[in-house]
């Protein structure tokens, strides 16, 4: 499985998240950190 289904994921979790701040932001650093080590 590669970095755009992931990504993809994430961003449904974001999207159904929005009452679950804590979560989201979760979401949004495990991005973050998903995109940065596919590029080291």
């Amino acid at each position: 499985m590669g970095l755009q289904y992931w990504t993809d994921r994430i961003n449904a979790v974001i999207d159904e998240t929005d009452r679950f701040s804590s979560q989201q932001e979760r979401a949004k650093r495990l991005l973050i950190r998903l995109r940065s080590s596919d590029r080291a």
